[in-house]
């Protein structure tokens, strides 16, 4: 992708910032970015959703720089699905997790690239927590998806391992990895807000996070930390709210987030981030 000479960069989180609680793009917002981009604003988003997620949010958006995606283990043309960089988990490393979890019984989800495409492996359904996902997955017609033993793939660059499960196991098995493998992983649990009482626990790659990701595009596009603003709403929003000279939170935003932001602005539903942009420029 060709460098562009930019004066400002914008960064949005999607969920609970750009989206509202339907977890779209309102029209309002969609055309109102898409003038302002046409216009040369500089204008990209950081998520914990893959690329096959955020092109259908954010369908009809005209997208002209990379987008960070899986939380910053990829950064990718939205267009073409390049992946311009790859924070994967390391090869020894994967072997380590997968018998760790093997070994107390459990069977992940596996998010990877295996050097021409994305996979999103599985290899049994073991809960309904589990199941809801497969079954989201197939309705969503995501190509990524494929059933596999997963010993077969190991040699893939792995970016995520996913474990659906109850809070407390999960909290066990998070303590467990970060008590093992603080320094080489990322470890994030979650609540399915879909499926009541099931939760995700994402591995990652140390480096798969959306302040090295971002450090990458100031890098490649010629951009310094103040000419940066982000916007966020979750706690995984605060290492990009690190290195950002403008650090706008939404109101609906988590406590902490709100404590390290230079400005407070409306919720999600409201377009906030939007109208900021609108006013700013």
């Amino acid at each position: 992708m060709k460098k562009e000479k930019v004066n400002h960069l914008h960064i949005s989180g999607l969920d609970g910032t750009l989206l509202n609680y339907k977890a779209q793009l309102s029209e309002y917002a969609r055309h109102q970015l898409n003038i302002l981009i046409h216009n040369g604003l500089l204008f990209t988003v950081a998520s914990a959703r893959s690329i096959f997620s955020i092109r259908q949010t954010l369908k009809g958006l005209t997208l002209t720089l990379p987008v960070i995606e899986f939380g910053g283990a990829l950064i990718t043309d939205i267009e073409t699905g390049h992946h311009l960089k790859i924070n994967n988990i390391e090869s020894n490393l994967t072997n380590d997790l997968y018998h760790l979890f093997s070994e107390v019984g459990f069977t992940p989800l596996i998010t990877s690239f295996n050097g021409k495409e994305d996979c999103l492996y599985y290899e049994a359904i073991l809960n309904e927590g589990v199941n809801w996902y497969i079954i989201n997955r197939q309705q969503m017609k995501d190509n990524r998806l494929k059933k596999v033993e997963l010993k077969s793939i190991m040699k893939d660059q792995i970016v995520c391992f996913t474990i659906i499960e109850h809070y407390e196991v999960l909290r066990e098995l998070r303590n467990k990895i970060l008590d093992m493998y603080s320094n080489h992983v990322e470890v994030y649990l979650k609540e399915n807000p879909f499926t009541k009482g099931w939760f995700w626990l994402t591995v990652h790659d140390k480096k798969a996070t959306k302040e090295h990701a971002i450090h990458y595009l100031l890098k490649e596009y010629g951009v310094n930390k103040e000419q940066l603003t982000v916007f966020g709403s979750k706690t995984s929003d605060l290492n990009m709210f690190k290195i950002a000279k403008n650090r706008i939170a939404v109101s609906n935003a988590k406590p902490e987030l709100k404590k390290q932001a230079t400005e407070i602005i409306g919720s999600n539903i409201e377009d906030s981030v939007v109208n900021y942009i609108l006013k700013s420029t």
